[in-house]
């Protein structure tokens, strides 16, 4: 079993290139790890601990969650959990307000 590399809140970058079979995802940008594929299903096995959902800010300014990041695609900016955590939190209850807040998630557009 691998050590988990990335954990809910963690700001991280997303690779500008994720690769053919992804290029329709969204890269080059900033997001909120809201956790690894293991996180989301309760497992304890550290079954696809390298699989990453992530909070990120769409084209159009609304933000979603995108799931299937891979480890090697995020490099970690920031490790400021809790303010992640108000974030994922904020999005949560739909309150985007936290948007303006370029230190937490850059504009990719």
């Amino acid at each position: 079993m691998k050590n988990q590399k990335f954990f809910r809140g963690q700001r991280v970058r997303v690779a500008d290139d994720l690769g053919s079979m992804m290029r329709h995802f969204t890269s080059g940008c900033d997001a909120i790890v809201v956790g690894s594929f293991s996180d989301q299903i309760s497992s304890t096995s550290g079954a696809d601990e390298e699989s990453y959902t992530l909070l990120l800010k769409n084209e159009d300014g609304t933000t979603g969650t995108a799931s299937w990041y891979e480890e090697s695609q995020l490099t970690l900016v920031s490790d400021d959990r809790i303010r992640g955590e108000e974030i994922l939190q904020k999005h949560k209850h739909g309150d985007n307000s936290w948007l303006g807040d370029n230190s937490w998630l850059s504009e990719k557009y």
